[in-house]
């Protein structure tokens, strides 16, 4: 696959990813530049377990002024909890079934 769309070298020939910590992070990187608008990302960082990392930053945009100078701004605080890796049971179903919610959302 990587031939065919024109990359070259052999990941067989890299000497840094001898461990197993190097070569998954290798790959959760290739990941997030092969699948980077495609929306996987959200779905990766909750498997790997780095969500509360990932998406817990603020996002930022640009701020233009009639004079012609940029400056950066933060255009919104994001927020990921422990919790979120496991979205709520809807309240209707503990109503009718008295199940448990997921932890975080009693």
């Amino acid at each position: 696959m990587r031939h065919r769309a024109g990359i070259t070298g052999n990941v067989a020939d890299r000497t840094d990813l001898t461990s197993q910590t190097a070569m998954r992070n290798f790959i959760h990187k290739e990941r997030t530049v092969e699948f980077a608008f495609e929306e996987h990302r959200a779905w990766d960082v909750r498997r790997w377990g780095v969500a509360v990392e990932a998406l817990s930053r603020p996002i930022y945009g640009v701020e233009v002024y009639e004079d012609g100078t940029v400056s950066r701004k933060v255009a919104q605080q994001r927020v990921f909890e422990e919790k979120m890796y496991l979205y709520p049971v809807p309240e209707e179903e503990v109503w009718k079934t008295g199940i448990a919610n997921n932890p975080g959302w009693e």
